[in-house]
This record gives structure tokens, sequence and C-alpha cells, in this order.
């Protein structure tokens, strides 16, 4: 069984999509770390890193406290695969807590809006150019989206076009 960490806010119906998915999949052992106190993903194995709530406006800081604890858990559960929504905050958490952890799991990167089309500082456009180039899957959510990633040199073999979003607005979900 392969074992699959998502690093995002569980309270968000963008990380429910890819989560339950994955829950549902045969082969898949899936947890969830999130910075949210909600959970409104069908995954019982849930990890809350913190007791304060994702706000959209940005400035959740917070997240770079509970690094070590993200370590510890990429540790304890070993997945072959971490996957981490929002480039520039939590896929940064992430792929720090990777690191400090020593585990070698595959890690990508969902981008969902504004991390890559409107991202706030040029501080965030840096860290944006690390994770995206750890990465070794980028999965953009939008044809504007795929085509600012190429903008940026990020090859054009490690991202792709959210099709699960375009299959589930076929199917009215």
């Amino acid at each position: 069984m392969k074992k699959i960490l998502f690093v995002g806010d569980a309270g968000s119906i963008h990380i429910a999509k890819y989560v339950n998915y994955f829950v549902h999949k045969e082969g898949y052992d899936v947890c969830v770390a999130t910075f949210s106190k909600n959970n409104c993903t069908d995954c019982q194995n849930i990890m809350f890193l913190s007791d304060r709530n994702v706000t959209s406006e940005g400035g959740n800081y917070h997240y770079l406290l509970s690094v070590f604890k993200l370590a510890m858990l990429i540790r304890k559960y070993n997945p072959d695969y971490i996957n981490a929504h929002f480039s520039y905050s939590m896929g940064f958490i992430a792929l720090l807590a990777m690191k400090l952890s020593g585990i070698n799991a595959k890690f990508s990167v969902i981008c969902h809006g504004s991390d890559i089309m409107a991202y706030p500082y040029k501080l965030c456009f840096l860290l944006n150019k690390i994770v995206l180039n750890a990465a070794e899957r980028i999965i953009a959510v939008s044809e504007p989206m795929y085509k600012r990633l190429l903008a940026w040199n990020i090859s054009s073999k490690k991202i792709f076009r959210d099709n699960m979003v375009l299959r589930l607005k076929r199917k009215n979900l």
C-alpha cells in the first residue's frame, strides 16, 4: 500500500477533492497534516499542526512554528508521496520538514491561484522558485497558471493541468 501525506488546509474544498479521491482509491493509505482547526475531507488520519485558523488573507506565519512537528510526523508516517497545497507557504513548510525528516519521499505541489498569479512579496516569488524547482510534479489548476509556470522556466514535463477539476465540473460535482 502506498502512503500519501497531504499538507494543507483540511478545512478547504480545494484539498478535499484530492484527499477524498485517494481515500476512496484502492491501494492508498492517506494522512493529512493541516494547519486548520477544521476537516472537510473524508480522511480519518488527520494531524492538526496548530490550534490557530488559516486565514485566506495571508499572514499565516505560525506555519513556521510547526516545521519540526511536521518533520516528526513525516519521519513517523514515512510516506511515499508528500503533496502540498499552495506553493510558497505550505509547499515551503512541507519541503523544509521533508528535508529535516531525512525521508526520501516524492514531492508534489498543487498551485491554486494567488500563490502563482498574485503573490504578495518578492520573498514569496523566491520561495515559489525553491519549492517548484524541488517538486517532482506540479499541478496547475488552470490554463493561465500553467502558462505562468512555463514563463518561469519550470519544465513542462513536471507541470500537469488539473484534469480532475475538469472531470468534476462535467459531472456537476
